[in-house]
């Protein structure tokens, strides 16, 4: 069964199973670097308020590939809904708070910015806010909730109806960043702490060579590295480092030595996109230079 197939009997089946009081629809959305994901929305027919979820089938329709069990996949999607229902209200409060982004002073503290690939993201420059940062773009967004529900990218109308420049909101970014609970954490570090019985003697902070930079909630975290100038020396010292971007989501930083190359490690990265990391996920295939005398990103 192909991939359209099995979303439109994935719709009929997830309708039957809950019933005529909703509506399952297919519903394609715009993602990043060019990409599009295919969803089912589900909605109450009697409800003219409600949050209607857009629940992604691809993580299904892999699990469907590796073992044919169909029905499994749907009562998986109705459960995902079930839980997204019991959520509603929590949701409901947040896109409330919403209606005030005409007010640019109760938004303002909600803006952050989103670091993509400029190469991949060219269609986006004409409807929304950008920057230019090496060879990335940086968007500027509004965080909905601090539970990870989405958030809006801010266009020129927006900033017109806020009356603020570029520079203005820029500056309102970088300064709620700054709150965002960013930390470059040693990778054995991190291996103890999601897999403590597996890293019993990780040896001292110091003998670290790579690093994860991100923020608290691991969340488009990979615009970190705006703040090289003032984060990196502070909690890495005195060292040059290359920098992998894993993901719009986090960045890897390795110390230079002697064993690193930057043609070795851009192969590296194009190869973990490839393999592992999904097409929308993707920053860039290739791997920059921090220098700490110059206290600036090279590449």
């Amino acid at each position: 069964m192909d991939y359209n197939t099995f979303v439109e009997k994935m719709r009929e089946q997830v309708q039957e199973h809950l019933g005529k009081d909703y509506e399952v629809k297919i519903t394609t959305n715009p993602k990043l670097n060019g990409t599009e994901k295919i969803g089912l929305s589900i909605s109450r027919t009697q409800e003219p308020q409600q949050v209607v979820p857009v629940i992604y089938l691809e993580e299904c329709y892999e699990q469907y590939l590796k073992n044919q069990k169909f029905m499994e996949c749907v009562e998986k999607i109705c459960m995902v809904y079930e839980k997204q229902k019991g959520n509603e209200e929590t949701i409901m409060t947040a896109l409330k708070n919403m209606e005030n982004v005409q007010n640019w002073e109760k938004i303002k503290d909600r803006i952050f910015p989103m670091l993509v690939s400029e190469r991949k993201n060219e269609n986006l420059k004409e409807q929304y806010v950008y920057k230019n940062y090496l060879d990335f773009l940086v968007l500027y967004t509004i965080r909905i909730s601090k539970i990870e529900i989405g958030n809006i990218k801010i266009t020129n109308k927006m900033l017109e109806m806020w009356g603020i420049s570029v520079e203005e909101l820029d500056s309102q970014a970088m300064n709620n960043m700054k709150a965002d609970g960013y930390q470059v954490k040693g990778m054995r570090r991190m291996l103890q702490e999601s897999c403590p019985e597996m890293m019993n003697d990780i040896g001292e902070e110091e003998d670290e060579v790579m690093y994860v930079l991100t923020n608290k909630e691991k969340y488009f975290g990979a615009a970190g590295i705006l703040l090289c100038a003032e984060l990196f020396q502070e909690l890495i010292g005195k060292n040059n480092f290359y920098i992998l971007p894993s993901s719009v989501h986090e960045l890897i930083l390795v110390k230079d030595d002697e064993g690193c190359d930057m043609q070795g490690l851009s192969a590296m990265v194009r190869c973990v996109n490839e393999e592992q990391v999904d097409r929308e996920e993707r920053l860039s295939d290739h791997a920059y230079y921090y220098d700490w005398k110059q206290n600036k990103v090279i590449f």
